[in-house]
């Protein structure tokens, strides 16, 4: 037995094909999708045709009216004698107006190929075909009259009902005894492939961890390890000019950049360090800065204020290919406000054209992490607020490497007597010598601070893995308060 494997189309084919007459004939399935139902038999791709899902099929319906062409042609001898039966279903589509005997093409009189079995063979609806169902079975009569190359065919026009890949399944039957014909039952032909036509892309690879640096030039944490301006990540939108987005037009419509209106770009994390020219950046422009989100707005046209032109963030190509140039998201200390150690995240949303639903995700990017050891100190009590508890209260660092640490810094969180003093940060000790000790008091805290009261204080030391203690001294007795 021949069994020939191919599926093709003028403007698309999807590889699905069986024998089905026995041992002296082999049938070819070719399925063509078009917007009027001429395919091309000379053209042979093997995928089903690509469809945005992107599309709002519930406010545009008619994008996604399309039509099926089917021929079946004998490779050699002819088709049996007799009447046949064939049985068609579409799945994720309904017929798009009822299905007759004008649909087949026997003769190449109704346009819808190449057709020459001459007059002989009929079509007959036995069973469905209805406007919006989605099966049919056709009585067909003397299909014998078709030889190889004669391409009768099936013309039928479908509506996609959204959500799900749209395909055909074909059985063919002898009318005596309902027998497939060459195992032909309830074959599955694919027709439109649902993908991801505007694939949004955040990523972080390739680039190197952010850490904020103790030891910065302008003051603790004021820069980050690698002097300037940091990546945390890039973004990009890849267009698939292969997927379609209109079957109901003179020819198909295929996704396109200008189906993208406008995109925004918001960047969520700690923003304290950044607020000024150039300290948050996307594809090289700045973002507007209000709270914990810096936001790039791409537009149609621009660049203004806080926008950059929308063909920065678009890479269209067939199969949608990224860019090899992505548009980096990047962190620029100010040299004034400590940079905070912080988690990043993306969210990048479009604003697609009319008939289509809009797109967005979010993902995670690098994060700032701060180099050194420190440890947060809730409810340290100030000079002050000590000497009226009778109690004294003392910050020990100690270095348990054989490793010099560098300077100690301590910062004040939150204050319960002065909400001002927050974010003041002083260099308490130059160094903890290896093996040793710095040990601050009370007194020495609120001098170098200022009266914080019942304080949230954080201690910094450049140096891994310091030991940092809040200690409290009583008439009887010295603790460690462990709330860290």
């Amino acid at each position: 037995m021949q069994f020939k494997n191919k599926l093709l189309s003028g403007v698309f084919a999807s590889a699905a094909i069986f024998g089905l007459v026995g041992t002296a004939h082999a049938v070819d399935i070719d399925v063509y999708v078009s917007t009027v139902g001429v395919g091309d038999t000379t053209d042979s791709l093997v995928d089903p045709l690509p469809f945005a899902e992107e599309v709002d099929l519930d406010a545009a319906p008619d994008r996604g009216e399309g039509v099926a062409y089917v021929s079946f042609d004998v490779e050699t001898g002819t088709f049996p004698s007799g009447n046949v039966i064939m049985q068609l279903q579409l799945n994720g589509a309904t017929f798009d107006g009822a299905l007759s005997a004008a649909n087949f093409d026997f003769d190449g009189t109704v346009g819808v190929g190449n057709a020459s079995c001459g007059t002989n063979p009929t079509a007959n609806v036995s069973i469905g075909g209805a406007s919006g169902g989605n099966t049919v079975t056709f009585l067909l009569s003397n299909l014998n009259n078709c030889a190889d190359l004669d391409f009768p065919a099936i013309n039928i026009p479908f509506a996609m009902t959204g959500g799900a890949d749209v395909s055909l399944q074909m059985t063919i039957l002898t009318e005596s005894g309902n027998v497939p014909v060459d195992a032909t039952n309830n074959k599955l032909i694919p027709l439109i492939e649902l993908v991801d036509a505007f694939e949004i892309d955040i990523d972080t690879t390739g680039y190197a961890d952010v850490v904020a640096n103790v030891q910065a030039t302008a003051g603790p944490y004021l820069d980050f390890t690698a002097v300037g301006q940091e990546p945390i990540g890039d973004v990009e939108v890849a267009i698939d000019t292969d997927a379609a987005v209109d079957l109901d037009a003179a020819a198909i419509t295929y996704a396109l950049a200008t189906d993208v209106d406008g995109a925004s770009v918001v960047l969520t994390g700690n923003m304290a360090a950044y607020g000024g020219a150039g300290e948050v950046q996307i594809s090289g422009v700045d973002a507007i800065i209000s709270g914990s989100t810096a936001t790039l707005d791409f537009v149609t046209a621009g660049p203004g204020a806080g926008e950059d032109v929308l063909s920065d963030l678009l890479s269209a190509s067939a199969g949608g290919t990224l860019n090899a140039s992505d548009e980096l998201v990047e962190l620029d200390a100010n040299g004034t406000a400590q940079i905070q150690a912080s988690e990043y995240s993306v969210a990048v949303s479009l604003d697609l054209g009319a008939d289509f639903v809009d797109d967005s995700l979010t993902e995670d990017v690098l994060p700032v992490t701060r180099n050194g050891t420190s440890a947060k100190l809730p409810w340290l009590a100030s000079n002050t607020q000590a000497g009226g508890t009778g109690s004294n209260n003392f910050v020990r660092v100690s270095n348990p490497t054989d490793e010099d640490y560098g300077p100690v810094f301590a910062t004040v969180l939150a204050s319960s007597t002065n909400p001002a003093l927050q974010g003041t940060q002083v260099q308490m000790a130059a160094d903890v010598d290896a093996g040793s000790e710095v040990i601050f008091t009370a007194a020495q805290l609120e001098t170098a601070l200022g009266n914080f009261g019942r304080g949230d204080i954080e201690i910094s030391v450049e140096g891994q893995g310091a030991i940092i203690a809040r200690l409290v001294q009583r008439t009887d007795g010295t603790y460690e308060i462990n709330n860290r």
